[in-house]
């Protein structure tokens, strides 16, 4: 989708509904105040819900409390990160688990903010800033994978041809030996007799056709 059309939906996973009404606030003032891509706020508060909601295949971005009743710490964004590997991840922690969202971010998730310290216009743009990062790698992915089958098909294309030269050198190489040694005869005063000749030109008829069938497959 690009960027600046209709809203994309982030997808934002806290428990606790006062920091939830909060980044909701911001958000909405943020993005009145800025052009741009804009975003669509679901909320959940739990991680179960949260994956059926990312199993419908439309987020476009996550927003992580890493801390909610039935998931806790590393785990919680191990499991969002298996349910949806593609969707860029931004960790919302507390001042005391700073550290575990700063691991987060080396094992994948585009960025951490901490709750109560952050304002509506950064965490606009860091949802700006994920979102643009991770569908430039999703793009340089699929960049890469046309390359890769291109380049094997390319190989492919290239074993096929030398067979095939291979299986046709040898019949032309038969063909043009007997033809060779026709023309030979004939220089040196020597031709040969009407059924050596017929012998030889139907070797070179039988060869030619079987020429003819290897390129016709």
């Amino acid at each position: 989708m690009p960027l600046g059309s209709m809203p994309l939906k982030a997808l934002l996973i806290e428990d606790n509904p006062a920091d939830a009404d909060l980044i909701h606030e911001a958000l909405d003032e943020a993005m009145a105040a800025l052009e741009g891509t804009r975003f669509e706020v679901l909320h959940v508060r739990r991680l179960a819900e949260a994956e059926a909601l990312l199993a419908g295949g439309d987020i476009a971005v996550v927003l992580l409390d890493l801390s909610l009743p039935d998931s806790q710490g590393l785990d919680t964004f191990a499991r969002i990160r298996e349910r949806a590997p593609d969707i860029p991840i931004v960790v919302l922690s507390g001042l005391q688990d700073e550290m575990m969202a700063v691991r987060a971010v080396r094992e994948g998730a585009q960025d951490y903010l901490v709750k109560g310290q952050v304002d509506g216009l950064v965490l606009l743009r860091s949802l700006r800033y994920a979102f643009a990062r991770a569908h430039a790698e999703t793009e340089r992915v699929r960049l890469l994978r046309q390359r890769t089958e291109a380049e094997a098909a390319l190989r492919a294309r290239d074993e096929v041809l030398a067979t095939i030269s291979h299986d046709l050198k040898n019949p032309l190489a038969s063909i043009k030996a007997s033809a060779q040694l026709l023309q030979r005869r004939m220089t040196n005063g020597q031709p040969p007799d009407p059924a050596q000749l017929t012998e030889r030109l139907g070797f070179i008829a039988r060869t030619a056709t079987q020429m003819a069938r290897l390129l016709d497959d």
